[in-house]
Parts: C-alpha cells; sequence; structure tokens
C-alpha cells in the first residue's frame, strides 16, 4: 500500500508548479577523452532545454570547530517539474544570465513534488554561455 496516492502526488505537483516562473537553461556535461583514452576534459556544448525553474538560496551557518568563528555560506536550491529527468551532477544550469554547477539531485527520492537540484554559483563570469 501506498502512502500517497498517484492523484495526490499529481495535486501536490500542480499546486507546486505553480511557482515555476524563472527559465532554466540545462547544460549537460560531455566528458572527452583522446584518441588513446586519456586526456579527459568535461565541456557544456551550447544548446540544451529550457525549463521553469524555482531557485532559493538559504544561508547556512556554520562555525569552525578549531578557533570558534562562525561563518555563513549560501545553499542554492532548484526546484524544476518532476518530469525533468535529464540533469544530473556535473551539469549546469544556467539561470538570469549566471551559472551554477549542480552538485546533487533528489533522482532517487520515494515521492517527488519536484525533481530538486543543490547547486554551487560558479565565480568565473567568464564562462561561455550555451546562446552564444
Amino acid at each position: 500500500m501506498s502512502l500517497i496516492s498517484q492523484g495526490a502526488l499529481n495535486t501536490i505537483r500542480a499546486i507546486g508548479n505553480r511557482g515555476l516562473v524563472t527559465d532554466v537553461l540545462i547544460c549537460n556535461r560531455v566528458q572527452v577523452t583522446d584518441a588513446y583514452g586519456g586526456d579527459h576534459h568535461h565541456h557544456w556544448p551550447a544548446g540544451g532545454s529550457v525549463v521553469k525553474g524555482w531557485l532559493l538560496m538559504t544561508n547556512n551557518p556554520s562555525i569552525d570547530s578549531r578557533n570558534g568563528i562562525s561563518t555563513s555560506f549560501g545553499v542554492y536550491r532548484l526546484n524544476l517539474p518532476a518530469s525533468v529527468t535529464n540533469i544530473d551532477v556535473g551539469d549546469q544550469v544556467e539561470i538570469g544570465g549566471l551559472r551554477y554547477t549542480v552538485n546533487d539531485t533528489n533522482s532517487d527520492d520515494t515521492y517527488r513534488a519536484f525533481t530538486t537540484c543543490i547547486l554551487r554559483r560558479l565565480e568565473d563570469r567568464s564562462t561561455p554561455t550555451a546562446t552564444q
């Protein structure tokens, strides 16, 4: 017996999808090797799919156990429609002209209202965008 019916999950998704209003460009990572199987490097080809999403940033406080200094760092969480399954760790997304790397996804959740990704913002502003 399921804890939640498919109809109830679809209703939850429909309500949540109303908040997905930001354009998100998904750039899937491609691994390239040389002719001898070495020299691995990655690139993110131009193009990709554009979906609607919801980006949230939360501050996570942390105290250094060695010296007691308190710091805070931002964690970016991106909600996408549950139907989006073509995103994985190492891919990049572009939102509002800023690039982020996908650090984790919830692809193994039992009940997914959204596809959720944990992101890290890239500091290098010279990264070519997928629209160039």
